[in-house]
C-alpha cells in the first residue's frame, strides 16, 4: 500500500513571533495561545486519522530550525510516530516546495502527501479522507478558503512550479495556483472550503460555520468562544 504523508507546517509558538497578523489584534500572548490551542487539536487530529495505520506518516515541519522547545515549554506534545523537520527555504512557497519535495522525493510511487498550516480550528479526520481520495482523481488537490487562498494543498508528486508564484499568500494565491497548475497540465481539484485564522475577522467565520457548535470541546473553539464576538470585517460586538 502508498504511503500517505500528512504535513503540519508551524513556527514555533512564541509571543511575538506567531500569528503576528492576529497579534495586532489580540496582543502577543493571547495569538501565542490561541496558536497553542490549535496544535493541539491538529496533531490529535493527525493521530486519529492515522489510527494506528504504518502507511499513514505524520510529519511536523518547524521554523525556526530545531526549536522543539517553545513547542514543549506551551504542552505541545506530539506522538512518538510523528516525524519533526526543520523548514527549509526563505519564502513560504519555496519552503513548502521543499518539504513536498524532500517527503515524496524519497517515497514509492503512488505516494500521496498533504501539507497545512496551524490555523484550522475547525480541520477533521473526514477533510483528510477526501483530500486523500481525491488525489486518486486528480494530480494536485486544494482546499479554499473564504480569502482567496487556500488551507491544504496535496500532491502525488513535487511540483515546485506551483510556488513559484508572485504575491505570495494574497487574495488571489489559489486562482493564481490553479492558472499555474493548468499552465502546467496537471488536474486539479477543490474539496470543502473551511476557514482559517489569520486576522480578527476570520474568528467570525469560525464562529459562523456550521462546525464550530459540533467541535465546541476543542481547546481551539473554547479559546474563540472566550473571545468578544466578531463580525467578518472584524470589529468587536
Amino acid at each position: 500500500m502508498a504511503a500517505i504523508h500528512l504535513i503540519l507546517f508551524s513556527r514555533a509558538p512564541v509571543a511575538g513571533e506567531s500569528k503576528t497578523r492576529l497579534a495586532a489584534s489580540l496582543g502577543g500572548e493571547a495569538a501565542k495561545a490561541f496558536h497553542v490551542c490549535c496544535l493541539k487539536d491538529l496533531i490529535a487530529t493527525f493521530d486519529r486519522f492515522r489510527d494506528g495505520n504504518t502507511e499513514v506518516n505524520c510529519h511536523l515541519f518547524i521554523t525556526p530550525p530545531h526549536a522543539e522547545g517553545p513547542f514543549a515549554a506551551e504542552g505541545v506534545h506530539w506522538p512518538e510516530h510523528f516525524q519533526v523537520h526543520p523548514q527549509c527555504g526563505q519564502e513560504l512557497g519555496e519552503r513548502m516546495a521543499n518539504a513536498f519535495a524532500q517527503i515524496l522525493g524519497g517515497s514509492s510511487r503512488g505516494s500521496r502527501a498533504l501539507l497545512m498550516g496551524a490555523d484550522l480550528p475547525l480541520l477533521q479526520e473526514g477533510h483528510l479522507a477526501d483530500a486523500v481520495q481525491a488525489l486518486q482523481r486528480a494530480d494536485v488537490v486544494w482546499g479554499a478558503t473564504a480569502d482567496g487562498g487556500y488551507y491544504l494543498v496535496g500532491m502525488k508528486q513535487p511540483y515546485p512550479e506551483l510556488f513559484a508564484l508572485e504575491g505570495w499568500g494574497g487574495s488571489a494565491v489559489l486562482k493564481a495556483s490553479l492558472a499555474r497548475a493548468a499552465e502546467l497540465g496537471l488536474s486539479t481539484e477543490c474539496t470543502s472550503a473551511l476557514p482559517d485564522v489569520d486576522v480578527f475577522g476570520d474568528l467570525a467565520r469560525v464562529r459562523a460555520h456550521p462546525l464550530y457548535r459540533e467541535l465546541a470541546g476543542r481547546h481551539a473553539t473554547r479559546f474563540i468562544a472566550g473571545l468578544p464576538r466578531v463580525d467578518p470585517q472584524g470589529a468587536a460586538g
